[in-house]
């Protein structure tokens, strides 16, 4: 590349001589000017050859993900500037055979809905899936075990055995959350929403709301947290599968074969199992 450069430099240089030859100082100007142009651009060409390419034998290493979360144990356990929990330990363990630098972002739930549809994150664990939110979020990668939702009540007496018992009720939800198709497009059901599922369990225990609806482990985790007791009723919830969701604005989709071989391979070599395990 160089070669073709000089030779044009030269052949400047050569009219310069001749149409200076009649004014020899001229000449010698001319010269300097060409030899410290010559010099210059050499020196830029050869600073941009030398430096190396970013990303250019590795594409994964540098990759940031962005990743909503609300603090809701033990799937999402957020303690200051640590996180854990069991999504978290899956993911973590994912992102780390994916090379991924994972950033955390702590915010409400109905917070991390909004940053996932405007692209401002890349990833939420364990959001159900529904029509609505297909719109923006892709879930594509079923990574988590499916897990029943609890009716909890602070009076046994005032159990809920069957759908039909909850009309009448003041039933507390997560503000922004799904739970299952008929509950949740049941316009007929009051709800009562709360920012987090610890303020719920504390309406719960102040007789402001007579049910939270709420994911089992969850309610374990908090109950114990929080230093309080309720009554779970025998009507549950079957659970569905949670998912690795993406935002259909992150360029992480292009990527979706490799995470999905990565997880499969966490399963293989039974990490994923050993994972699970430290929450059952």
């Amino acid at each position: 590349m160089f070669t073709p450069i000089i030779h044009r430099l030269l052949k400047a240089s050569r009219r310069h001589a001749i149409g200076s030859s009649a004014n020899p100082g001229g000449f010698c100007h001319d010269l300097f000017r060409v030899i410290k142009t010559t010099f210059w651009i050499l020196f830029f060409l050869s600073v941009s050859f030398c430096a190396p390419a970013e990303n250019e034998n590795d594409d994964s290493s540098s990759i940031h993900v962005t990743v909503a979360v609300n603090n809701a144990p033990p799937y999402r356990i957020i303690d200051g500037t640590r996180v854990s929990g069991l999504y978290i330990d899956i993911f973590n363990a994912l992102a780390e055979r994916l090379q991924w630098q994972v950033i955390y972002e702590e915010v409400p739930f109905p917070r991390a809905l909004h940053m996932m549809r405007y692209g401002q994150a890349d990833i939420m664990l364990g959001p159900m899936r529904r029509p609505e939110r297909e719109v923006f979020m892709d879930y594509s990668i079923p990574a988590f075990p499916p897990e029943r939702k609890l009716f909890l009540v602070n009076d046994p007496k005032e159990q809920i055995h069957s759908y039909e018992d909850l009309y009448g009720k003041i039933i507390g939800t997560l503000r922004g959350s799904a739970y299952f198709l008929r509950f949740d497009k049941d316009e007929q059901l009051q709800k009562v929403e709360g920012n987090n599922y610890a303020t719920l369990l504390r309406m719960l225990a102040y007789n402001r709301v007579d049910t939270v609806v709420i994911p089992e482990l969850l309610a374990v985790a908090l109950q114990k947290e929080l230093g309080l007791s309720f009554t779970a009723s025998p009507y549950t919830v079957p659970g569905e599968t949670s998912y690795i969701a993406l935002s259909r604005k992150s360029g992480l989709r292009a990527r979706m074969k490799e995470i999905k071989q990565a997880l499969d391979q966490m399963k293989e070599d039974h990490t994923y199992d050993s994972l699970l395990d430290k929450y059952h």
